[in-house]
Formats: structure tokens, sequence, C-alpha cells
């Protein structure tokens, strides 16, 4: 698929996604996101990770890696911040 294909796909699957999370409704300011984070160095949207953790985290703390399939193609990683963040508090 070609790349202006691709961003129209994405934009219609993004309209959801902004209304499902506008009801999303927890408090996520005591979170710390280090945001955008390159696993290859391409300058690829898809090839970013995001790491959430509590101030309060230890580097001994367990890891999880949420891991989308679809590389991505038709959403973005902030739409899982809600779901991390509960992986991030349950520690």
């Amino acid at each position: 698929m070609s790349k202006i294909g691709v961003l129209i796909w994405r934009k219609l699957f993004e309209k959801g996604d902004e209304k499902r999370i506008t009801k999303q409704k927890q408090d996520i300011s005591d979170l710390m996101i280090m945001k955008d984070i390159a696993y290859i160095d391409d300058d690829e949207q898809g090839h970013l990770l995001d790491v959430y953790r509590l101030p309060t985290t230890d580097e001994t703390a367990p890891v999880m890696i949420n891991i989308h399939g679809g590389g991505l193609f038709a959403s973005y990683k902030e739409v899982n911040t809600h779901f991390n963040y509960e992986w991030a508090i349950a520690w």
C-alpha cells in the first residue's frame, strides 16, 4: 500500500480511537512516561517505544512488554496509555 493510502487508512481508524480514549477517566498524572525511544534508528514512527513507570519504581521492578499486533498500521501506541497505566500500578 502506498504511503498516502496508509495515512488515509490510519485516519479512519484513529477517529474511533479518539472517541474511546476521551471516555477513559483514569488520572495518569502520577505516571512517568519516557516517550518515543527509537529501537531502530530509521525515523519511522512505528519504530518508537514508550516506557511507563511510577516515580517510586526502582530498577529491580518487573518489566511487562506490550507488543501491538499489526505493526501499529491501523493505530498508534498512545492508544494503549491507560492499559499500560493499569500494568504500571499493578506492581
